[in-house]
């Protein structure tokens, strides 16, 4: 099977009607024990990274424009308030999230990678760039692929978002924050996959089904305030030494 070439490797794309896109280029290393969730990865591999996966993360103000291409695996962030992740799967831009910006919302599961298996999009830090992390360095993180989240703006983070579980709240102190939940859009951009407007909906009840998933943030929430503890009680027995 031939490769395609890869729509990465040339110079980063323009767009004449969002022409202040900022448009970088990022990678993953590719991890081949996972392997692939549809098919063989199709394009080629970028020169001198033959273990990395590249995508283009986009920043813009609006929803994606239309002279730009599509290539599984990037995203665009709707800079606007509120704003909106966009992932770019197989068949072009899908909005991430069943109603981004509703405060009310219940989130959505992050989203997967169209061709690498194990792979989603999320951060693990605020020093960290959104990208695509395996599961094992999200739950690493503290962060459940099980637990639904949403896109907030995040001032104290490298890239300015960040993602919030709704499903529970943390038992840790509150500390102050400027990372702030995006407010409900209106706005319908045109030549987008996204579900249709309709009668404002009321807040879902949580099914059945969700309630372990809860329980396991709640207990790993827990697990994380109680080594925070002992590792200040080690702390101040060693200042004692």
């Amino acid at each position: 099977m031939s490769l395609l070439p890869s729509p990465w490797a040339g110079p980063k794309p323009k767009s004449k009607k969002q022409p202040n896109l900022m448009i970088n280029l990022r990678t993953f290393r590719k991890q081949l024990v996972h392997g692939y969730r549809r098919q063989p990865y199709p394009y080629e591999l970028l020169p001198g990274k033959p273990t990395q996966i590249p995508y283009y993360e986009i920043f813009g103000r609006g929803p994606p424009p239309m002279d730009i291409p599509t290539n599984p695996g990037d995203f665009y962030i709707d800079q606007a308030t509120p704003m909106v992740l966009y992932v770019c799967n197989n068949d072009g831009w899908r909005v991430w999230g069943e109603q981004p910006g509703d405060p009310d919302s219940n989130g959505a599961l992050l989203a997967l990678h169209p061709i690498i298996a194990d792979r989603y999009l999320g951060k693990t830090s605020l020093a960290r760039r959104i990208s695509w992390y395996t599961k094992d360095a999200l739950k690493a993180a503290g962060i459940l692929v099980q637990c639904p989240m949403r896109l907030v703006a995040c001032q104290e983070s490298i890239d300015g978002v960040q993602f919030q579980n709704t499903q529970y709240k943390s038992e840790e102190p509150h500390t102050p924050s400027t990372c702030v939940a995006s407010q409900r859009r209106f706005t319908q951009p045109s030549s987008i996959s996204k579900p249709p407007l309709g009668p404002p909906s009321k807040k879902r009840k949580l099914e059945p089904g969700r309630d372990s998933t809860i329980e396991m943030c709640q207990a790993k929430d827990k697990q994380l305030s109680a080594l925070k503890s002992l590792r200040q009680k080690m702390e101040a027995v060693l200042a004692e030494i």
